[in-house]
């Protein structure tokens, strides 16, 4: 057998151990970094100051020490992978020498702390994304380019979809595309600030398609934005884990 061909029996196996719960039903945890088949970020050295781009900072593990500042010897906190298989990003907000300050995939919304740079792989992602909640409209730019713009449902008055920073923090192939899912989800690093126990989750925001398009463009859902099938699996194809989303009123 050949070097490829066990690579490859790696991956699959890894993408079929990988069956996880994200909301309602089965869902396969998707690592498009290793499958060579979809866009990754690009992995820097030092510090990167490009106004359209982001760093991300990854995980060399499976999980990240984080400290209330830097230089601090000992962590206030560690965050996890969200599951197996799928790596652990955080967004990179500031840098001061050997140490990043970056933007968390935990509760409460906002949290931030500080990680060594020896802990992590930093990379760039140019994609972007905006969702403006009253205009239900999402728009993806990747630098100055359009890559999308379209309608989006988001969360209703009683479970509103919070306002704020966050970043793509996992992406799930969902077996069955005429669900309420689609095809795809792409969970996210914010939580519903009113639900903490939602439908086997902990009220983790997402991005994902719908079996109700007619809803698109209203306020119909638990938290979670909702966009046409089409347009989650636009998407599946091109946004790396890390691309940040601007979530505003």
């Amino acid at each position: 057998m050949t070097t490829a061909r066990r690579a490859m029996g790696v991956r699959l196996l890894a993408a079929a151990v990988a069956l996880t719960v994200f909301a309602v039903g089965v869902y396969v945890a998707l690592d498009r970094d290793d499958s060579g088949t979809t866009p990754s970020a690009a992995v820097i050295g030092g510090s990167h100051s490009g106004t359209d781009s982001s760093v991300v900072a990854t995980a060399k593990g499976d999980k990240l020490h984080v400290f209330a500042a830097e230089g601090d010897e000992q962590p206030s906190r560690s965050v996890t992978a969200p599951r197996p298989f799928v790596p652990l990003v955080t967004l990179v907000l500031d840098r001061d020498g050997d140490w990043l300050h970056v933007l968390l995939p935990a509760r409460p919304n906002g949290s931030t702390g500080w990680v060594r740079s020896d802990d992590v792989t930093q990379s760039i992602v140019t994609y972007r994304v905006t969702v403006s909640l009253s205009d239900h409209r999402l728009v993806v730019r990747d630098g100055d380019s359009l890559v999308l713009e379209t309608s989006v449902a988001v969360g209703k008055a009683e479970t509103p979809t919070p306002p704020g920073l966050f970043f793509i923090t996992e992406l799930l192939s969902v077996p069955d595309s005429t669900g309420p899912y689609g095809p795809f989800a792409y969970g996210l690093s914010g939580h519903s600030p009113v639900l903490t126990d939602f439908a086997n989750g902990d009220g983790q925001l997402g991005l994902h398609g719908t079996n109700q398009p007619e809803l698109l463009g209203s306020d119909a859902t638990h938290g979670r934005i909702r966009l046409s099938n089409d347009d989650i699996g636009k998407l599946a194809s091109e946004l790396p884990l890390g691309t940040p989303i601007n979530v505003v009123a």
